[in-house]
Order: C-alpha cells, then structure tokens, then sequence
C-alpha cells in the first residue's frame, strides 16, 4: 500500500484513491468493475449483474490495465446468457491481452479457454488457432 499516486504495471493505492476524487470516465470504469468482482466474489449469478454495468465494461476491454478482467466478466456474462458465440469473441479476446501472457494469467486464461474450446465450439483437442498460436 502507497499513498504515493505512482503509475506502472500496477497501479498504487495513492493513485487510484487520485482517480476516484477526480472523477471521470477512468473512476466510473474501475467503480463499475470492482462491482461486478464483488458481485462476482458474493457468488451473484452472472445473468444478475445487470446489462448497464457489464455494458460499461465494453471499453475498458481494450483499456490495458483493465482488459484481461473485463474481458472475462464479459465472457461470464454472455456465456450465462445464452450468447456463446460473443461470448467465444471475448474470450478469444481475454486470450491474447498482454495481461493474460505473464506468469500469473496465462494458466487460468488457457484453461478457460480449452474448457470454451471443448464444450462450445465442439472441438475437443482445442486446436484453436489464434493470434498465431494454438492452445
């Protein structure tokens, strides 16, 4: 915890706490996504959290610091609603963010998407091709 409002792969306490007060679209995204984790975390269904709020998460899918989060509360969201084939598009989204190439994402994110492979698109080895690579 910092309250010195510094930028860089993570983003500071002092920082975020500088976004809130000042407002804007910035402070309405982080609001917006910290409540669909903790509704998310509180073990509301998806098809719960409410079309407005997801919907706002659209642009922060391609916002770096958030686009691997959205981006899977996107996929939940639709997959819960039936729309697997958007959902598969955010997915295959989540997939190639630079979030979801490090050590810490990379797992969860493959195994998302070899279930979504699978189950959804029917093809059980996971021979997907994206971005140039296989899952």
């Amino acid at each position: 915890m910092s309250a010195i409002p510094a930028r860089g792969p993570l983003r500071t306490d002092g920082a975020l706490l500088l976004s809130l007060f000042r407002g804007g679209v910035d402070a309405k995204l982080f609001m917006v996504h910290t409540r669909v984790l903790g509704m998310h975390i509180h073990g509301v269904r998806a098809l719960d959290w409410g079309a407005a709020s997801v919907a706002l998460l659209e642009p922060s899918a391609s916002a770096q610091s958030l686009a691997l989060t959205s981006a899977l509360i996107l996929y939940e969201w639709n997959l819960d609603r039936g729309e697997s084939a958007v959902a598969g598009e955010w997915i295959d989204r989540a997939r190639l963010t630079p979030e979801a190439q490090d050590r810490f994402g990379r797992g969860n994110v493959l195994a998302e998407s070899a279930y979504f492979e699978a189950f959804y698109r029917h093809n059980p080895q996971g021979q997907a091709v994206v971005g140039g690579g296989r899952i």
